[in-house]
This record gives structure tokens, C-alpha cells and sequence, in this order.
């Protein structure tokens, strides 16, 4: 299994889930004074969204002040792509190309955890939760 990428950087370690929304129609709802129900217009369909977990990991076998500050600047490059303006290509776990998406949010869903691997020697991880429109179907 591949990991998922947006515009080519990869958004976990480890550990990909996906979970591929449904895409939403477009659509005009009228009512009309007098008549009963609406009137609709439908106008294709619109974007979906794409969530995305998995485990951030760095720092592996280093010491702890370097790992720390690996780990730092590995989640605020990714944390760079959920600007709300790039848009981009998504590459799926099993390598799916998506086109015309934006990263909404991202988000730690469990606490930074420190495994320690050796004497002075740590690792970091945290598992992540992406949000991921894609803009059009």
C-alpha cells in the first residue's frame, strides 16, 4: 500500500485510512406561492470530501532534543498544505489519483506520544486526521 500524498508530499508515515465521501449534487430548490412542494433544478454534481488518518512518525533512534525538533518541523510543512489555496492532486493509499483538491484541515486525534528506543535515543508520532475537498467530479 502506497502513502497518500497531496501535490507530492506525503500526509503520514504510516498507518493511511481513507474514507472517499460521496459526491454532492448541485441543486436549485424554488417554491412557488400558491403551490404545493418545490421545484427543482439540478445542476450536476458538485466536489466531496476525502478524510484521511494515519500516524505521523519521526525522530527515530535520535536524541531527544533532535528528534523533537525533527518532528516539529515534519508537522508544520504539513501543516503549511492546509492553506485553503493550493490546489492540487491527491494520490490515494492505493494510489488513485484525485484531481482539483484543497486541504481544508489538518488535525492530531491522539496525544504526541515519545517512545523510548535506547539509552538517549527517542522517536515521536501522532496520529492525524486530514481533511481533503475535492473540488470537482
Amino acid at each position: 500500500m502506497a502513502i497518500p500524498k497531496f501535490n507530492n508530499v506525503e500526509l503520514v508515515t504510516h498507518g493511511a485510512q481513507e474514507l472517499l465521501g460521496a459526491a454532492e449534487p448541485r441543486l436549485v430548490l424554488e417554491h412557488m406561492p400558491g403551490l404545493d412542494g418545490q421545484f427543482v433544478q439540478p445542476h450536476g454534481r458538485s466536489g466531496r470530501d476525502i478524510i484521511v488518518t494515519g500516524v505521523v512518525a519521526g525522530g527515530v533512534n535520535i536524541d531527544v532534543d533532535i528528534a523533537m525538533a525533527m518532528f516539529r518541523t515534519s508537522m508544520e510543512t504539513l501543516n503549511d498544505l492546509a492553506d485553503g489555496r493550493t490546489v492540487a492532486g491527491y494520490h490515494s493509499a492505493n494510489n488513485t489519483p484525485f484531481t482539483n483538491c484543497v486541504v481544508k484541515r489538518v488535525e492530531p486525534i491522539s496525544r504526541l506520544i515519545m517512545d523510548r528506543t535506547a539509552e538517549r535515543a527517542y522517536s515521536f508520532r501522532q496520529h492525524v486526521r486530514w481533511t481533503i475537498r475535492q473540488l470537482s467530479i
